[in-house]
């Protein structure tokens, strides 16, 4: 008996829904540029031709994932925005607050946590536009102003910057590889130490 349009439909959402989860977690643990279509199809076991069948590119696949973020997975964005309107320190404590959640955040937030982080750092061999934020620039420009109020310590901004991202990254990837019950966290407080 043949399948009917709704079966062939729901065939064609679990194939897409695996490409698109074998994808992001390729995507987390390794970042865009050490990702391949090969590697896609390998890990969620498809041809070719399939991926192409959803997808035009590696970009594509990338892309929805970051919009998959934004629609599905808002609640465990970074407060990027937040943090820039409420500025210095008070933004800082923010993102690290962010962090501290992520220690027992499910397995899915921390993928999509990963590429969105990466995402900044993601586009030397992109061929086509990427959705990235600028983290760095706005953690530099957050301990600036953490500066010009006094509560961060002075030093070389953007080596600041450079140490926050990289542990904030550092943290997200210890945490990829572990349950969140057997996962240290750590805290705000600790974290905001750094600029002390």
């Amino acid at each position: 008996m043949p399948r009917t349009p709704e079966q062939n439909a729901n065939i064609r959402d679990k194939r897409k829904a695996k490409i698109l989860k074998k994808a992001l977690k390729l995507f987390a643990i390794n970042g865009f540029d050490n990702v391949t279509v090969d590697d896609i199809t390998e890990a969620a076991n498809c041809s070719h031709g399939l991926f192409y069948h959803y997808f035009n590119t590696r970009e594509d696949i990338y892309n929805e994932l970051l919009e998959t973020k934004k629609k599905s997975y808002a609640k465990f964005d970074m407060p990027i925005q937040e943090a820039e309107n409420l500025g210095g320190y008070a933004g800082l404590e923010a993102i690290a607050g962010y962090i501290e959640m992520l220690s027992t955040a499910p397995q899915d937030v921390i993928y999509f946590s990963r590429i969105k982080m990466l995402s900044s750092f993601a586009t030397k061999t992109a061929e086509e536009t990427l959705v990235t934020t600028d983290y760095l620039g706005i953690v530099e420009n957050l301990i600036k102003e953490g500066q010009e109020e006094g509560k961060v310590a002075d030093g070389d901004i953007k080596q600041m910057a450079l140490c926050f991202v990289d542990f904030c990254n550092g943290c997200s990837y210890r945490r990829l590889f572990s349950e969140p019950d057997n996962f240290e966290k750590i805290s705000k407080e600790t974290i905001l130490r750094l600029f002390k």
